[in-house]
């Protein structure tokens, strides 16, 4: 849940990081997080739903930004590719509430 949230404002923050120092160097950066984020996983191993999860996130980054180019080539502005991102990350969070915990009680309930 805290990435989640984190993940809401790490685009603008990633971006007022790049307009600082380059795209570059930020690009660097954020693979770099990846590798820690992906050992940490690997190093401090939990039983989760992370496959599951890792599939649709892979699905994500490699058709997102050929869709999002061609959103953008289509209507002249990267707004309509972000709106749609926007969107399914609402389909994301709505489809999350509905998920049931290990041991299996109704979602919402205690």
């Amino acid at each position: 849940m805290v990435v989640g949230w984190a993940s809401l404002f790490c685009e603008l923050i990633w971006v007022m990081i790049s307009d600082k120092i380059g795209r570059k160097p930020a690009l660097v950066l954020i693979y770099l997080l990846h590798a820690v984020s992906f050992s940490l996983f690997a190093l401090w191993p939990e039983p989760a739903g992370l496959g599951f999860v890792t599939l649709f996130f892979g699905i994500g980054q490699a058709v997102g930004p050929s869709v999002a180019g061609a959103i953008a080539d289509a209507t002249g502005s990267l707004a309509p590719a972000l709106l749609l991102a926007g969107g399914v990350s609402l389909l994301g969070a709505v489809g999350a509430m509905f998920l049931r915990p290990i041991g299996g009680r109704a979602p919402g309930r205690m």
